[in-house]
């Protein structure tokens, strides 16, 4: 088994909840879950401490009417003994005129608490953490532009890492995707980012003439509109100025778009 696996119970009719009963004496295991209503499936990734290479002892009980009846027979799942490799999603894969502040992505381990990106090209190397599947390219990591990376990446799963994934290559753009601060182009940041989904900080920069700003409009990755907001209309200094979202952003990416001057820009946001 995988910790994205599924396990299933017999149905029991009536059953209102459904408690889980997890045992390994070995490393420790012993905890108990618990499904609602009538769903008798059980995603092994809820356990925390279930780590690939071990054996648990499974059993269930039913709550029907308020009273919980007795656990079942006790049976016995087996984890594989490798953790499922990664590697960069197709769409990153391979991708060209990658400019800093852009995010890849890899693919998702379930249970994975980190991911380590291991970049190489001729005479450089280095590797960076992130503890989402996204990493945001920084100019701090010293790539150069029109230089192609390899990139390989792997997943922390409890105690252990699991093997380099398969490699892809990007292609950094020749500019660095972000204005310089001596053309008379603004400068704009966003932070923090990844966050945790509060609020954002907007700090604008380099403007030697009036900017005008349109409104801020924050999507899901699938287009949806979740909120708009709008700044003041016009700047004419360095200027920093904090937005709190409606609502609390839950764990994902989300697309960022406003104009300066009719020209529209967008940015990728991490909430964890």
């Amino acid at each position: 088994f995988h910790l994205e696996d599924y396990i299933s119970c017999e149905v029991v009719a009536g059953a209102e909840m459904y408690q889980w009963k997890f045992q390994n004496a070995a490393v420790g295991i012993w905890t108990e879950e618990y499904t609602i209503g009538s769903n008798p499936n059980f995603q092994l990734s809820a356990i925390g401490n279930l780590y690939y290479g071990v054996s648990v002892s499974v059993s269930v009980k039913a709550l029907i009417s308020g009273a919980w009846g007795n656990y079942g027979e006790v049976c016995s799942i087996t984890m594989a003994d490798d953790i499922p490799v990664t590697q960069l999603v197709d769409s990153d894969c391979g991708a060209q005129n990658v400019q800093f502040g852009d995010v890849i992505q890899t693919e998702v381990v379930s249970g994975a608490d980190e991911y380590e990106w291991l970049f190489t090209a001729l005479n450089y190397q280095n590797s960076f953490i992130s503890y989402t599947p996204m990493l945001t390219i920084s100019d701090l990591m010293g790539f150069d532009g029109g230089t192609d990376y390899h990139v390989q990446v792997r997943a922390l799963v409890g105690p252990t890492w699991s093997e380099w994934g398969a490699q892809c290559t990007i292609t950094m753009g020749s500019g660095n995707g972000l204005p310089a601060w001596g053309d008379g182009t603004p400068v704009v940041t966003i932070y923090p980012n990844p966050g945790f989904g509060e609020k954002i900080i907007i700090e604008f920069g380099n403007l030697n003439t009036p900017v005008h700003v349109s409104e801020f409009e924050l999507y899901t990755l699938s287009g949806g509109l979740i909120e708009t907001f709008k700044l003041s209309d016009e700047f004419d200094s360095l200027t920093r100025t904090e937005h709190q979202f409606e609502n609390t952003l839950a764990a994902g990416m989300y697309l960022l778009r406003y104009s300066l001057n009719e020209r529209t820009f967008e940015e990728k946001l991490i909430v964890r």
